[in-house]
Formats: structure tokens, sequence, C-alpha cells
């Protein structure tokens, strides 16, 4: 069996896997059922590329009472989610970018 000589290339390493994703919140509201008012706007506006993206819709509670969250990702950095709220922005849409942990 032949020897790998000291210039054969190494296989290259798997990147570590993120500990946190990025995500697009569009709505923070008082009744879930409007989450999907929120989806099918964020659809109109982007279309099929909106549709590569996973919706996010729960419940948290503050001091106002339960909230329900409408989120789409995930984006890989930070940067692409910034991108895809300055898109919604400049479509007359409004969000924030949140970093959710893995």
């Amino acid at each position: 069996m032949p020897e790998a000589s000291c210039t054969t290339p190494l296989a290259p390493v798997a990147a570590p896997a993120p500990s946190a994703e990025y995500r697009v919140q569009l709505a923070l509201l008082r009744n879930q059922r409007n989450a999907k008012y929120v989806w099918h706007d964020f659809v109109a506006r982007f279309g099929p590329a909106a549709k590569k993206l996973h919706r996010y819709v729960f419940a948290t509670q503050t001091a106002r009472g339960t909230r329900h969250l409408v989120q789409v990702g995930p984006f890989a950095d930070e940067g692409q989610a910034e991108a895809m709220c300055s898109k919604l922005k400049q479509r007359g849409g409004d969000c924030l970018v949140v970093r959710e942990p893995s």
C-alpha cells in the first residue's frame, strides 16, 4: 500500500455549528390569528423567495400580557438577516433582526 506523501491535501474540516441563528421579526401581535395576515403580506412583498424561509409564530409573556411573535428565517449570519430586513423596509414593511439561541 503506498504511503501518503507530505503534499497530500487534507480533507476539509467541517465548520462548527453556529451557536445561534438570526431571524427577522415581522410583528409582535396581541392576536395569534393576525399572524397569518402578516405572513401573507410578507409573501406578497417577496414572492417565491419568502416561501424558502421558515415562519415562526410563538407566544411570549410581556408586562402587557401574552403577545405573539412572527419571525422568518433562519439566516446564516446577522448580515443576511439585516439585508432581508432592509429590503422589507424599502418595500414599506417594518422589522427587526433578532438572534435566537439554537
